[in-house]
């Protein structure tokens, strides 16, 4: 069964001879539902069918249902139409409070991106120290020779054992100071 929509539709096109979409108002409407109800009584009494056949076609139809239908989804499309509206002038009046946040942001962005880079270099500065003085605790352990290779289980290392070399210094120290008391 076709809508109302569609009969109105396909009265507009072979009324004017090109294909139709409506735009539908409820007033729009309740004027195609009468030029189509006059049209289809206009046809049956050319093709000779009886006026009682055409009254139980009408009730068949329920006509004032679709239109009462028709116009309550016309209506909240226009509801729907009306929000989007809104929420378009929404955002229009919210561009400049977006445009300031958006700003803010970027600030917000550059700040933070100092702050990390200032970090970055810090500890890729303590990771070169952390390299140069390692150097040196291993180059005054190689002064002490094979005892700063040797580990307390006896192995050799083939670099110096850093954890040793204080060790080594202590014992330094205390040797030149039992030299230094017998001189």
């Amino acid at each position: 069964m076709k809508t109302i929509t569609q009969i109105a539709e396909e009265t507009v096109s072979l009324m004017t001879g090109s294909p139709a979409k409506l735009k539908l108002t409820p007033a729009r409407l309740d004027m195609l539902v009468g030029k189509v109800k006059d049209a289809i009584k206009e046809a049956f009494k050319e093709c000779g069918i009886l006026d009682i056949l055409l009254e139980k076609v009408w009730s068949n139809l329920d006509l004032d249902a679709n239109n009462r239908q028709l116009k309550a989804i016309i209506a909240n499309n226009n509801a729907k139409y009306d929000m989007a509206l809104k929420t378009v002038v929404d955002q229009a009046s919210c561009t400049d409070q977006l445009r300031e946040l958006l700003n803010e942001q970027v600030e917000i962005n550059q700040r933070v991106s100092l702050e990390r880079k200032n970090w970055e270099e810090t500890a890729a500065q303590y990771a070169r120290n952390q390299i140069y003085y390692q150097d040196k605790v291993s180059e005054i352990g190689s002064m002490f020779g094979l005892r700063a290779f040797i580990a307390d289980d006896g192995s050799v290392g083939d670099s110096v054992l850093a954890e040793k070399v204080p060790s080594l210094v202590a014992e330094l120290i205390i040797n030149m100071d039992l030299n230094a008391q017998e001189a």
